[in-house]
């Protein structure tokens, strides 16, 4: 009997060596970094003690949050009548240093399909690529806050806000195709958010 009609579909590729299913988690992000800074622009010293000069000029604040981190893990997949069936690795390159020019991140060469069972349509054994083998690309962000307070009382004062989300407008790509079946495979298929302005005003007292 064929060996790929011996194995049921399951959670692992092949359930009689779960060990080879051992590798990273979905959400394992192996670095990330977040800075967060608040400035208070010294505009208040261009200008005189007048009323109109403290409205104008005192009270401003720029803020960022800049974050950046390494990409996430990728499961390389073909897909079969067994829930976690995965291809061979051939060897060489498996991701490409031209990704970001060519939107192609994953190396075709790099893999080839397991043969299907002529009878059950299962591969006919595991493939070598590990679960989650291969990370994904990483990317960072940069979101600013221009904000102006304005003292209404003495307990209560209005924060006048500006928020660029993502301000430089920064290009993150996403969504690598992982279907080794799939003419598309290796490729990106998604973005993260481009540019977004909010404007804003909260209430303090």
């Amino acid at each position: 009997t064929d060996q790929a009609d011996l194995r049921l579909p399951g959670s692992v590729q092949d359930i009689w060596n779960v060990r080879a299913d051992y590798g990273p988690a979905e959400i394992d992000i192996r670095q990330r970094f977040t800075l967060d800074s608040i400035y208070e622009l010294p505009l208040a010293r261009l200008g005189g003690s007048g009323t109109a000069s403290r409205l104008l000029l005192r009270g401003w604040q720029l803020a960022g949050v800049f974050s950046a981190r390494t990409g996430s893990p990728l499961n390389i997949t073909q897909p079969s009548g067994l829930d976690s069936s995965r291809p061979d690795y051939l060897g060489g390159q498996v991701i490409r240093p031209d990704a970001y020019q060519t939107l192609q991140y994953l190396n075709p060469a790099a893999f080839a399909q397991v043969p299907l069972s002529p009878v059950a349509r299962l591969p006919v054994r595991p493939g070598n690529v590990g679960r989650n083998a291969v990370y994904g690309p990483g990317f960072w962000n940069l979101d600013l806050t221009l904000a102006k307070g304005l003292q209404i009382t003495e307990s209560a004062q209005v924060q006048l806000r500006g928020e660029l989300l993502n301000a430089f407008n920064h290009t993150a790509m996403a969504g690598v195709n992982t279907n080794i079946t799939q003419g598309t495979f290796g490729r990106f298929t998604s973005t993260r958010g481009a540019r977004a302005v909010q404007i804003g005003a909260r209430l303090t007292f």
